[in-house]
């Protein structure tokens, strides 16, 4: 089975889908994908290039934020203590669920194995909004901005985003 959901940020769409073994309940992948612009544009490109990725065929569209992530365990299984991204590929899955509270322990947890994992403060950004942890959320896009790569696609919906949370 394959389930996701499309969220926004700002300017910012995202579509998060998983395959999930309907047998035993298991997470077996995820696949993400960032578009800027309007969300026809969305559902045209980045639906098609989720589901290759999932089926795991390329496609001709690169994207750096898009990662296709294995999951080999359930996301209540136990994980190697040190493997920050097995923290944050768990994060993203309880995110999937909407565990948004255990999803933020998860980048907590990713983020003190490893501190400059720019996608690890955005992701946990995006669930601090949604759990209504305003402050987190903008100490955590914050640190995003300054571990982000100057062409990163979440830069400008990011500062636009802090100012709208900000009231400024």
């Amino acid at each position: 089975m394959v389930a996701g959901s499309v969220s926004r940020v700002g300017i910012i769409y995202s579509v998060s889908s998983r395959m999930v073994n309907v047998e035993t309940g298991e997470i077996i992948k995820t696949a993400t994908y960032d578009h800027e612009g309007n969300i026809g544009e969305l559902l045209k490109t980045g639906m098609r290039v989720v589901a290759s990725k999932l089926a795991g065929v390329e496609t001709g569209d690169r994207q750096p934020q898009s990662n296709v992530i294995p999951l080999p365990y359930n996301p209540e299984s136990e994980i190697n203590p040190s493997d920050a991204e097995a923290f944050f590929n768990r994060g993203i899955a309880y995110a999937d669920i909407s565990e948004y509270d255990r999803a933020i322990s998860d980048y907590d947890r990713a983020l003190t194995i490893n501190s400059k994992d720019a996608n690890a403060f955005y992701h946990k950004a995006v669930s601090c909004e949604l759990t209504g942890r305003v402050g987190e959320a903008i100490q955590a896009y914050g640190q995003f901005i300054k571990l982000a790569g100057p062409g990163n696609l979440h830069l400008e919906g990011v500062r636009k985003r802090i100012r709208e949370l900000s009231g400024k």
